[in-house]
């Protein structure tokens, strides 16, 4: 070994003991992509942070399209530009235009720290541009105004499918996602990073107007010390959230306003809809368990069971409000040290707060200033929204299975009488994707005139709680309905107490005449002694023949994987259409597409695939039978 060679060992070994010797940080090299020419049909291929930073480094390369290849490691960024780390794609004056599909893939440990610098993110500035499919975790993200982890500001925008974790803090407009959202679509995202900052702090969006939000979480903690901070945004204005909820802490220090753990403020032509809050909040001024003000907004199908703490205009729901309440609950403890507080708003009108309660021993609070006090039993009872005798109540709120007074049939709230759900209270439907809500799920119940004789049939999915049925009978020239048998006094309408399997009923009426028309109304029985109508059915006896008619019959399996048989019946050669829907409403796949078929039985199989060939996810779907004059409907569920 040469004399020189051995000198610098022992120099940079003395270095290494002293802690004086810090290696070289790697310059932030950029290196264009190996394959695509940026078009849509064949857009750039990220595979590398060095790819990724050619996007950054050159404006002239931020209206192209983009997928991501393979995970991104950025913990190289905590060192670029003597610690300023990561450049954003996209500024005030030069906007990101393009597309990104991450593919599902992750960039991780992203480093940002520019306190002073505006639209601050992995983008600055996105401008009519399409974000999906993207992971970002472990970022440490600083910045001045519209900060987020995706995005600092996304207008007219498109962001859908985006999971992040990490931490971000901005002074106005910071979000764990986006800052600042105008127009556009946030869709299918979730939130886990803490957010900090002073104004317009959310979780997922800081600042948010005229962009619908739909199917989005924040399970982060979001702080702040100014106004309009919430779980999921800090305040939202003309457009729709729909399907959103927050389970994350909501916190503030110093005195700040409107704070709420789903958003802090609701403003102009803002609609939010199918969502919740089971996340603390501990706000000061207008601080409410949903939202902390809701200014001029429509609120609807929605609840809160987290705790709200506040100085004044505090409320389990909302802190003030100026809007409309509809269909609406809260149940978290309330607590406030001034003035203006209640179990379910704060302040503000009541005249536009309909059919909404809240728990008062729960919430420890027997006041509000608006909505109807239930004790916590009651808040646990199907029949405090449905049944329009119960006070508070003008009209029935819309559950699965339509108990008592629900005519509707969108199906939006359910409840679980074991308790194993939301602790026993209603929650949104959409929240699990089947129905559990009542002692009996019901699956069919059908009528068939038989050699002179009605057989009646039914098939519950599940049973919690049930002792048992009441079968009820009424012809046009009866007033009332006439009990023809019950659980008591026929072996065969006793329930199963409690299972999670199918099980089937039937009971024959022989007391019928041939030409009559005869209605038949099943309910159940919970151990509690409350009675439930689950369905009616209308039957005409034909004088002379039994009648055929089209029906969707047994599936087989239920619940399947991955193949069902869906048998059903035509009472007269027809053209069939039989499709697959999900709970949404949207088409999945069409098995029979207007094909003449004979009167009689028949069945086909689906092989639980969308029409694309892509396996269906696991949960429920709507079958459609079509005819020219008969549509049937029947749900199964896909348990993959």
């Amino acid at each position: 070994m040469k004399k020189g060679t051995t000198l610098h060992i022992v120099i940079l070994m003395m270095a290494l003991a002293l802690g004086t010797y810090t290696p070289a940080v790697v310059a932030q090299t950029a290196t264009a992509p190996a394959a695509g020419d940026g078009s849509s049909g064949s857009p750039y291929q990220i595979a590398g942070l060095e790819n990724l930073y050619w996007i950054a480094e050159n404006n002239a390369r931020w209206a192209y399209n983009y997928i991501q290849t393979a995970n991104i490691d950025a913990s190289a960024t905590s060192g670029w530009f003597s610690g300023s780390g990561w450049t954003p794609i996209g500024d005030a004056t030069n906007n990101f235009t393009g597309s990104y599909n991450g593919q599902n893939h992750t960039i991780s440990n992203l480093t940002i720290n520019r306190p002073s610098t505006n639209y601050v993110g992995l983008f600055g500035y996105a401008n009519g541009a399409t974000l999906s499919h993207l992971n970002l975790s472990g970022f440490t993200i600083t910045g001045n105004m519209m900060v987020g982890a995706l995005a600092g500001r996304s207008y007219e925008s498109s962001v859908s499918y985006m999971t992040t974790s990490g931490s971000v803090n901005g002074y106005i407009s910071s979000g764990g996602l986006i800052g600042n959202a105008y127009s556009g679509s946030v869709t299918n995202s979730q939130n886990a990073a803490s957010v900090s900052g002073n104004s317009y702090i959310g979780g997922v969006i800081g600042q948010s107007s005229g962009c619908s939000v739909t199917d989005c979480r924040n399970s982060g903690a979001v702080s702040g010390s100014g106004q309009y901070i919430g779980g999921l945004i800090g305040e939202h204005t003309i457009e729709t959230v729909n399907r959103c909820a927050n389970t994350g802490t909501v916190t503030v220090s110093s005195t700040p306003s409107y704070i709420g753990g789903l958003i802090g403020g609701i403003g102009l032509l803002a609609d939010v809809t199918h969502s919740y809050n089971n996340g603390i909040v501990n706000g000061y001024r207008f601080t409410g368990g949903l939202a902390g003000r809701n200014d001029t907004g429509n609120i609807g199908n929605c609840y809160s069971t987290g705790t709200v703490s506040g100085y004044s205009n505090v409320g389990g729901l909302v802190g003030q409000n100026g809007g409309i309440i509809d269909n609406c609950y809260s149940s978290g403890q309330v607590s406030a040290t001034d003035s203006w507080y209640g179990g379910l708003t704060g302040s503000g009108g009541t005249s536009s707060v309909n059919n909404c309660f809240w728990d008062t021993e729960a919430s420890g609070q027997s006041s509000s200033a608006a909505g109807t006090g239930k004790t916590t039993g009651e808040m646990k009872t199907v029949d405090t929204f449905t049944d329009v005798s119960t006070a508070g109540l003008t009209t029935a709120w819309d559950f699965e299975t339509n108990p008592n007074d629900d005519a509707a049939n969108n199906n939006w709230w359910d409840l679980d009488y074991s308790g194993a759900i939301n602790s026993g209270y209603p929650y949104l439907s959409w929240q699990d994707g089947s129905n559990v809500s009542l002692p009996v799920e019901l699956a069919s119940f059908s009528a068939v005139y038989d050699r002179g004789s009605v057989i009646l049939e039914w098939v519950s999915e599940s049973e919690v709680d049930n002792l048992g049925y009441i079968l009820e009978r009424k012809t046009e020239r009866d007033a009332d309905w006439i009990r023809i048998a019950s659980y008591r006094t026929h072996s065969e309408l006793k329930g199963q107490g409690n299972t999670s399997s199918r099980t089937g009923y039937r009971f024959v009426d022989a007391n019928v005449r041939p030409g009559e028309t005869y209605s038949y109304r099943l309910s159940d029985v919970d151990t509690q002694g409350r009675t439930t109508v689950k369905d009616i059915i209308v039957l005409t006896l034909d004088a002379d023949l039994p009648p055929l008619r089209t029906e969707l019959l047994s599936t087989c399996p239920n619940p399947f994987n991955p193949d069902a048989k869906i048998q059903f019946a035509l009472a007269e050669d027809t053209e069939v259409t039989l499709s697959v829907v999900n709970t949404l409403g949207q088409q999945v796949k069409i098995i029979l597409n207007g094909e003449r078929k004979t009167a009689g039985s028949h069945s086909v199989h689906w092989n639980g695939r969308k029409a694309s060939g892509q396996p269906a996810p696991s949960g429920a779907y709507i079958l459609v039978l079509k005819t020219a004059d008969v549509v049937k409907t029947k749900k199964v569920m896909l348990m993959r």
